[in-house]
């Protein structure tokens, strides 16, 4: 009998170590388990971009719509310079055609050119998928027109407003000027709607400012590349050259220079 209890109190004791090595293991687990950071998975949400419809005016060309006989040969010539084995590194001679042609402009006023006509303009821009809106639809005209012109406006497909706007000569069918409105829409001297003339001025230093028809320009006699100001004196009283500084271009306007002054 003794011999059974001598087994019974050895057989506690043996389960108490069981119990107390378990009630160890799960403490020390718990305590793992608490001590384990939390990792938050963060979700980035991507930038969305939107591409917009940005027209860059220069010289001779609107983006690449030629907008002169120079423009159309600096575009043939561009085209030919690049070779099948070439297209890879497009954009690179892009790039290079761009600097030459800016280099080109330097001595801008030799270049003798004809003016591109809105029927041969519209073949281009049909490539850039903008349609001619019917004349009827233009409710502003921003240059104010003479009896021998008209204007027609250009949208993006399936766009009602018109993204500029494109004064021919009735007779010729010759593009007299090409009015961009639009505050994205800008030139190779990063001058854009909405801008006061002091800002201008700080581009283009050698800038001119002149009256016709009851409207300002800012202009120079050797760039095709003008702008309208916003402010109109309706006294027909000249402005002064501070006056010019506060006022705002209201469009940026292509116009061959050679009619700069043409009344």
């Amino acid at each position: 009998m003794k011999h059974i209890k001598e087994q019974v109190k050895v057989l506690g004791y043996v389960l108490l170590g069981v119990l107390l090595i378990t009630g160890y293991s799960c403490n020390s687990s718990n305590e793992e388990k608490a001590e384990e950071p939390i990792v938050e998975e963060v979700i980035l949400e991507e930038d969305v971009i939107v591409e917009e419809d940005v027209w860059v005016i220069d010289e001779h060309h609107i983006n690449n719509v030629p907008v002169t006989s120079h423009g159309k040969e600096l575009n043939e010539k561009r085209n030919a310079e690049i070779s099948a084995d070439l297209k890879a590194d497009a954009a690179a001679i892009a790039e290079e055609a761009e600097v030459e042609e800016m280099e080109e402009e330097e001595v801008v006023e030799a270049i003798e050119y004809e003016i591109m006509t809105a029927e041969e303009m519209e073949l281009v821009l049909a490539e850039e998928e903008y349609e001619a809106m019917n004349t009827v639809e233009v409710t502003e005209v921003i240059i104010p027109l003479e009896e021998t012109q008209t204007v027609i406006s250009y949208g993006k497909k399936g766009e009602a407003e018109a993204e500029f706007q494109v004064v021919t000569d009735l007779s010729t069918g010759e593009v007299e000027h090409i009015v961009f409105t639009d505050k994205k829409h800008h030139d190779v001297y990063d001058v854009q709607a909405g801008m006061t003339g002091k800002e201008v001025k700080k581009l283009r230093k050698e800038l001119k400012h002149m009256k016709k028809n009851g409207q300002y320009y800012l202009y120079d006699d050797q760039s095709n590349v003008m702008y309208l100001m916003s402010a109109v004196d309706e006294y027909g009283d000249e402005v002064t050259e501070a006056e010019i500084e506060t006022m705002e271009v209201q469009a940026v306007v292509w116009k061959d220079k050679k009619h700069h002054k043409k009344n």
